[in-house]
């Protein structure tokens, strides 16, 4: 399968969510099941048992190489005397990839490029050279760097996702409060909490949310979404308010690009605050978790994304110990800190460039050290985003 340059795959992108849209919302019930039997009727039995929606059926064709950008053939072939105006928005599709492509030979075709892709600025002399007069000229090279930020238009907003579970954790809910009113009241964000779920109801209710955003109204409305987990943690996992265990990686599952495809291209953010709340009073910091453990024991085995456009922040790296401080303004720690340079930065700078900064925070300012035995909080990221993510 060839290659595709982002805009041809973000044509694509909006092509198969007006798909997806149409089949949840536009088509009459005997249509879907036509369209659905046909579907199956071109897929090995064991994907249609694995498979639990239409959606999930055509995404086997894509990873099958019968469905790509600008070759949507088979896709109209199984609607072919259902919906017309699905076909015509398919072939409409098909026209408009292929003059993107045809553009984008003719502006390969004419430019000439050899600059580095891991090189953002070369010197001025490694654009000199000399005609075939022995002249010397100058040659502007363009860079392959991109400085892209993801798109938000005038009338989106994101979406947040509060988790806490304040079982047994003084002072969980006031970092919950800072966290909705800094999005809600500053950003203008769509906040969801959830509390002390348990975990099956917990992952029901992710399955539900990520359900009803899959669609192009929601793809319109949101530009992003964020995620924030704030629980105790132990080697099986993240604790649920009936002491089961369900991972990050449970969670993350339900926003990953094979599932929440409507937001493929859109950047999806976790935060996780993984602690232990404690009986100590005053403003005694408190291990978020004891005896200390890996964070990946602690949330599950999370590796680096493979997926695009995901960005995962925890609290703390590996091996060392997340604190609060219950009975202070402050709180858990990487919350506050999180708050505070949003506070004062998200205007300025991208959300990777802040994270610097939270890390720094809590690395150098003396207000976040534990007088009793010196030690501090190192928060670390993994990140798999494409462009730069500004609030």
């Amino acid at each position: 399968m060839p290659k595709f340059s982002p805009k041809v795959k973000d044509k694509h992108n909006e092509i198969m969510t007006s798909l997806y849209d149409y089949i949840n919302k536009a088509a009459e019930e005997h249509d879907y099941v036509k369209f659905k039997n046909r579907l199956k009727s071109r897929l090995p039995p064991l994907y249609i048992k694995l498979g639990e929606n239409v959606t999930d059926y055509i995404d086997h064709l894509e990873k099958k190489g019968k469905i790509f950008p600008g070759n949507y053939k088979e896709l109209k072939d199984i609607l072919d005397g259902i919906d017309t105006r699905i076909v015509q928005l398919l072939e409409d599709g098909e026209e408009e990839i292929q003059q993107l492509i045809s553009q984008e030979d003719n502006v390969s075709s004419t430019t000439v490029s050899d600059a580095r892709p891991d090189i953002l600025y070369k010197r001025s002399s490694d654009n000199i050279g000399q005609s075939s007069s022995g002249a010397t000229t100058t040659t502007a090279k363009k860079s392959k760097i991109s400085l892209e930020t993801y798109p938000k238009e005038a009338n989106q907003t994101g979406l947040i996702i509060i988790i806490n579970f304040t079982k047994d954790r003084e002072g969980s809910e006031q970092d919950g409060y800072k966290l909705e009113s800094f999005f809600r009241e500053v950003l203008g964000y769509v906040v969801k909490r959830k509390e002390d779920m348990t975990r099956e109801g917990l992952l029901a209710s992710l399955k539900e949310d990520t359900s009803k955003l899959n669609d192009l109204t929601n793809r319109q409305k949101y530009h992003s979404i964020m995620v924030v987990v704030m629980s105790h943690g132990d080697k099986e996992g993240i604790v649920t308010h009936d002491d089961k265990r369900v991972t990050m990686e449970e969670i993350m599952e339900f926003f990953k690009n094979d599932k929440l495809k409507c937001f493929a291209d859109r950047p999806k953010v976790f935060f996780v605050q993984a602690c232990r709340g404690t009986d100590d009073q005053g403003t005694v910091d408190i291990p978020d978790d004891l005896p200390p453990v890996d964070i990946e024991d602690v949330v599950g085995s999370v590796p680096v994304p493979v997926d695009a456009n995901i960005l995962v922040a925890y609290a703390t790296t590996p091996g060392y110990k997340a604190y609060r401080r219950p009975s202070s303004e402050i709180g858990a720690w990487f919350i506050h800190a999180l708050i505070e340079v949003f506070k004062e930065m998200h205007t300025q700078c991208h959300l990777e460039d802040m994270l610097i900064s939270v890390r720094a925070m809590l690395a150098e300012d003396p207000t976040f050290e534990r007088s009793t035995k010196k030690t501090r909080q190192m928060p670390c990221t993994w990140s798999t985003l494409t462009k730069r993510l500004y609030l």
